[in-house]
C-alpha cells in the first residue's frame, strides 16, 4: 500500500472511489484568482471522470473491471491498471485506511470485518470527498483547523501549518484517535542508523546535525510504516504503532508518567503494611514485581523470614541493584553501643526522622533487619506518611505548609569511625527544606532530623514563626502515625525520601536489641520494576 506527493508548502488531501485515487493538491496561496482556477479545474476533472464512468458500464468494461479484481488480474494499485497522473504519485500521506488499522489489530470501522494482511498495493477505500478550503476555519484560540475528509474508517494523515509557522503530521489511527506530530519532533527522532543507535538505544543526532524548520516536502505509506523524505533530502521510516504509542495527547502522556513513576497510594492510622515472603522475592519474579509495586506506591513494606544473619538483605538488594554504601559503610549494626557516634546506636527514643537527611543524594530505601528484637517494653517503631503529613498540612494549614516548602534548613552530621567499614572523619552538611516539591507543586521529598544544625539562615523576625510551623509538623507525624514492633527475622523496608519513623526508648541493660541496615538507591528498583513489567508484559498503576 503505497502513496506519495511533494508538499511545497503545508496541505494536501486526498480522494477515492470505486474508480481509483484521485488526488487533490492544496497550495498555500489562497488567493480569488486561484480558488476560481482550482474550481474550474475541478469541474473538468469531474466529468472526465463521469465520462469515464459511462464507459466502465459498459458489458466490455465491467468484463474487463471483473479480471481486474480477480486474485489472477492486476490490482486497483498495481502499475497495470494505475494509470500516470491517477494513482502514480499520491499526496501528502494518503489515508492509512486499514494500514495503521492492521499495525493495531482493530477491525475496520467501515465494515467490521477484521483488517486484510498488509500487501503492496493501493485499495480505493475511501468515500468520495469534496475538495475543502485550505483551512477549515479557526476554533476560539484561533488555532487553524487541519483538513479533513470525512467517511467510516478513514485514516488520513497529512501535513499542516499551524497559525505560528511550525509544521506537523495528523494522523488519524484505526481506532478514531487523531494526533499531531510536530516536524521537528519526528525530524529529532528519525529511527535511521544515521541517526540512532538501535544497540545502545542513543541518538546518533546532535541538534546542530539538522534544521529546525526542516520538514518532511515527500510522504510515502509503506503499511505499516510511513517514509518521509525531508526538505533537507534525508529520510525517516517510521512504524505506526511506534508512533501512536508516542502521541503527544494527554492520555498518552499520562501513561508515560506511570510507567516512570507511579502514583502514590496516601495512607494514616489503621494502615496495615503488606508483608512478603524472604524465599518468594528470591525465587519469583512476579512476587518481586509485586513488592517493588508495593514498595513505591504505598513506602513501606514488611519481609518475613529473613535468615537471621548480617548482611541477610543484600541478597535481595542485589536482586534490585547495588548496596548504597554511606559513611557508615555498606551496612551497619544497630545496637547499644558505648561511646556510639550516632544516637541510634544508643537505647534513647529516637524522634520521627529520615536517614541521612544531609546528603544530596539521600539513600532512597532502608532495610531494617531485626536480628534480635529487645523482649522488654520498648523497641518499637513508629511511622508515618511523610507524603500525607505533607498533604494534611497544606490542606489545613496553608500559611505553615509553605513556610515548611520555603524555609531551607541545615541538616549536618560530623565525627569519626568506631569501626574499620566506617569513613575515618565525615562532616556532612546540607541546606533544604523539610517538604520539597518539584516544579508541579507535587512533594517528591520529606526531611525530619534531630540533626538539624544550630545555624539558620532566616532573619530573626521569622524564626518564632518557622518553628511554630515545624512544631505543628512534627505534631501531625504523630497524629497519622502507626505503631509496630518487629519480630525476630522480619525486615522493614522504607521509602526514605517519604516515609518518616522513630523508636520508642528501651532499657539496653536489661536484653538486646540487635537491628541491620543496609541502603538501596531508588533508581536501581525503579529500573527493575520496569523491567520486569515489560518482561512479564505487567500493568501497573
Amino acid at each position: 500500500m503505497t502513496g506519495t506527493s511533494d508538499l511545497p508548502l503545508c496541505q494536501s488531501i486526498v480522494t477515492a472511489d470505486s474508480r481509483g485515487w484521485k488526488p487533490r493538491i492544496l497550495w498555500g496561496n489562497n488567493s480569488s484568482s486561484n480558488r476560481r482556477k482550482k474550481r474550474k479545474e475541478v469541474a473538468e476533472e469531474e466529468e472526465d471522470e463521469e465520462s469515464e464512468e459511462k464507459k466502465r458500464k459498459s458489458p466490455e468494461a465491467s468484463r474487463e473491471q471483473d479480471e481486474l479484481d480477480s486474485p489472477g488480474g492486476a490490482g486497483p494499485g498495481d502499475a497495470a491498471s494505475t494509470p500516470a497522473g491517477r494513482g502514480g504519485h499520491l499526496p501528502a500521506l494518503f489515508s492509512l485506511v486499514c494500514t495503521i488499522c492492521a499495525v493495531l489489530g482493530g477491525a475496520c470501522r467501515g465494515t467490521g470485518a477484521p483488517p486484510p494482511p498488509p500487501r503492496p498495493q493501493r485499495r480505493p477505500l475511501l468515500p468520495d470527498c469534496p475538495s475543502p478550503p485550505l483551512h477549515g476555519g479557526r476554533g476560539d484560540a484561533g488555532r487553524e483547523r487541519p483538513l479533513t475528509c470525512g467517511g467510516p474508517g478513514l485514516q488520513q494523515p497529512r501535513l499542516w501549518r499551524s497559525p505560528r509557522g511550525t509544521t506537523a503530521l495528523r494522523v488519524q489511527f484505526g481506532d478514531g484517535s487523531s494526533h499531531d506530530f510536530p516536524s521537528c519532533w519526528l525530524r529529532d527522532n528519525c529511527p535511521c542508523d544515521l541517526c540512532y543507535d538501535h544497540k545502545s538505544f542513543t541518538r546518533r543526532l546532535v541538534l546542530d546535525d539538522w534544521d529546525q524548520d526542516d520538514y518532511p516536502a515527500h510522504v510515502e505509506v509503506l503499511a505499516p510504516e510511513v517514509r518521509l523524505t525531508w526538505k533537507s533530502g534525508h529520510e525517516s521510516l517510521f512504524h505506526g504503532r511506534w508512533l501512536q504509542d508516542r502521541a503527544f495527547a494527554e492520555s498518552s502522556r499520562r501513561r508515560q508518567r506511570a510507567f516512570a513513576a507511579l502514583a502514590k497510594d496516601l495512607w494514616g492510622p489503621g494502615f496495615t503494611v503488606d508483608a512478603f515472603e524472604f524465599e518468594e522475592l528470591m525465587e519469583d519474579e512476579a512476587t518481586l514485581l509485586k513488592w517493588l509495586v508495593s514498595l513505591e506506591k504505598k513506602g513501606i513494606t514488611l519481609i518475613k523470614n529473613t535468615p537471621q544473619e548480617p548482611k541477610a538483605c543484600f541478597n535481595i538488594v542485589n536482586k534490585v541493584g547495588f548496596v548504597k554504601p554511606t559513611h557508615y559503610g555498606m551496612h551497619y549494626p544497630i545496637r547499644n553501643k558505648v561511646g556510639a557516634n550516632s544516637l541510634a546506636y544508643t537505647d534513647s527514643r529516637l524522634g520521627m526522622h529520615n536517614d541521612l537527611p544531609y546528603y544530596h543524594h539521600v539513600p532512597g530505601i532502608i532495610f531494617l533487619h531485626c536480628l534480635i528484637q529487645f523482649e522488654g517494653a520498648g523497641g518499637e517503631n513508629d511511622l508515618a506518611d511523610g507524603f500525607y503529613v505533607a498533604e494534611h498540612l497544606k490542606r489545613n494549614h496553608p500559611r505553615e505548609y509553605r513556610l515548611l516548602t520555603e524555609t531551607p534548613v541545615y541538616f549536618w552530621n560530623k565525627g569519626s569511625a568506631l569501626v574499620a567499614q566506617e569513613t575515618t572523619e565525615f562532616h556532612k552538611l546540607l541546606n533544604i527544606p523539610l517538604i520539597v516539591e518539584d516544579r508541579a507543586g507535587r512533594v517528591v521529598r520529606v526531611n525530619n532530623s534531630q540533626l538539624r544544625a544550630s545555624h539558620l539562615d532566616l532573619p530573626p523576625e521569622t524564626v518564632s514563626d518557622w518553628y511554630r510551623a515545624l512544631r505543628l509538623y512534627n505534631e501531625v507525624m504523630g497524629r497519622l502515625a502507626i505503631r509496630l514492633k518487629l519480630n525476630d527475622g522480619e525486615t522493614l523496608v522504607m521509602d526514605n525520601t517519604r516515609l518518616l519513623h522513630g523508636r520508642t526508648a528501651y532499657e539496653g541493660g536489661k536484653g538486646e536489641r540487635y537491628m541491620d541496615q543496609t541502603y538501596l538507591d531508588w533508581d536501581e528498583a525503579l529500573s527493575t520494576r520496569r523491567v520486569l513489567q515489560e518482561r512479564l508484559r505487567a500493568h501497573a498503576e
